[in-house]
């Protein structure tokens, strides 16, 4: 029996006469930093084992690791450029992924793979929604795993989720929210400063209690969104998006500094002076920590049901918000500036109803003016 010989990428042993034993290297695994082998045994002569280790080099992929799907995800979520609440939704969402899936190759999960994980999740009662977030995040997941070299192709971008049912969203009206704010505003605390300023500006939950005093302009009337807070701390605003700025109307305006003065008089009672860095919205007297999420959403929940309007959520002052300057007539660019959607197309797939009755309502104006002017 002969010794190999390399070729290449790849080498040939002879086993036994008219038996050769072929491997060839796949690139290094970035998990290990070494080589990847594969081998085959090839019955036949010299030349035409040569030709098939040649075929074997030039067409297999070289960018598979041995890494599990479990070791991809830990790294995914060390490097996803995603807020701390939005990678917290993904995982909840990807808690019930079957635990077989976690173990296997990265490099080995197809697309029928991923539409079996979907099924199960759909069997095991989670909620459409949940898997649609599931789909997000397994898609960005493998998405980074193909950048790395980790695997060859995204498994998920041939694979559709099951489809959701529209949710036409059921948001307060100016009566409702004008109810919440009265009742907050009984508290003498900042309650009903961070329910208008939500109401006013339309920003996320967290967005709302990341604010410092220093992200606001008592001057010119404007609010700088610049972090958002979690159950971890403040951290980056939702996909670490830069500094948006949002104007603020007059009541609102003067309801902070009122309340800045407030906060003023407090710290002077302690001895202490107000400074740029604290939180506007806190229940600390030196206000150096922020209100939590889960803490804002109970009181809201209280709110809104002295209020009459059991069922609101705080995401729900946003969509307020929206719909009334949608419904007045505001340009989708706007309105999608101050939400903080990086494309419009989220706002008109979110409010589309709301946009189709503002323009039936603009052609109506349209009409009439057109019809003054004829007379």
């Amino acid at each position: 029996m002969s010794g190999k010989r390399a070729y290449g990428s790849g080498s040939i042993s002879e086993l036994r006469t008219g038996v050769y034993k072929l491997r060839w290297r796949t690139g290094i695994d970035p998990m290990t930093g070494k080589y990847r082998m594969q081998s085959e045994t090839f019955t036949g002569t010299k030349k035409q084992a040569q030709r098939r280790l040649a075929e074997c080099v030039s067409t297999t992929p070289k960018g598979s690791s041995v890494a599990t799907v479990e070791q991809l995800c830990d790294e995914w979520g060390r490097a996803a450029n995603v807020s701390e609440s939005t990678m917290a939704r993904y995982a909840y969402a990807l808690r019930g992924v079957p635990a077989g899936f976690w173990k296997m190759r990265a490099s080995d999960v197809t697309p029928p793979t991923i539409a079996d994980v979907y099924r199960q999740l759909v069997a095991d009662g989670v909620g459409l929604q949940t898997v649609r977030k599931t789909y997000t995040a397994l898609s960005s997941m493998f998405r980074h795993g193909v950048e790395w070299g980790w695997v060859d192709r995204n498994p998920c971008r041939n694979v559709r989720p099951p489809a959701l049912e529209r949710i036409e969203y059921v948001v307060p009206t100016p009566a409702d929210l004008l109810r919440m704010f009265e009742i907050a505003a009984t508290k003498n605390d900042s309650q009903s400063v961070w329910l208008r300023l939500a109401m006013a500006t339309g920003a996320r939950r967290g967005e709302v209690l990341a604010l410092r005093w220093c992200d606001v302009d008592l001057e010119r009337g404007r609010v700088s969104i610049t972090g958002s807070m979690s159950h971890k701390g403040r951290g980056a605003t939702k996909n670490a998006q830069s500094v948006r700025v949002v104007s603020i109307d007059g009541d609102t305006l003067a309801l902070v500094r009122h309340w800045r003065l407030q906060c003023m008089e407090r710290s002077l009672t302690l001895g202490v002076r107000v400074a740029d860095d604290w939180y506007v919205v806190s229940d600390d007297p030196e206000a150096g920590r922020g209100v939590l999420p889960t803490t804002a959403t109970h009181r809201l929940n209280k709110l809104a049901k002295a209020a009459g309007c059991t069922g609101a959520r705080l995401h729900d002052l946003r969509h307020a918000h929206a719909t009334m300057l949608l419904e007045a007539g505001v340009s989708v660019r706007t309105v999608a500036d101050r939400l903080g959607h990086t494309r419009v197309s989220t706002t008109t797939d979110i409010y589309g109803h709301v946009i189709a009755g503002a323009d039936e309502a603009a052609a109506a104006t349209f009409g009439g003016l057109l019809s003054a002017e004829n007379r």
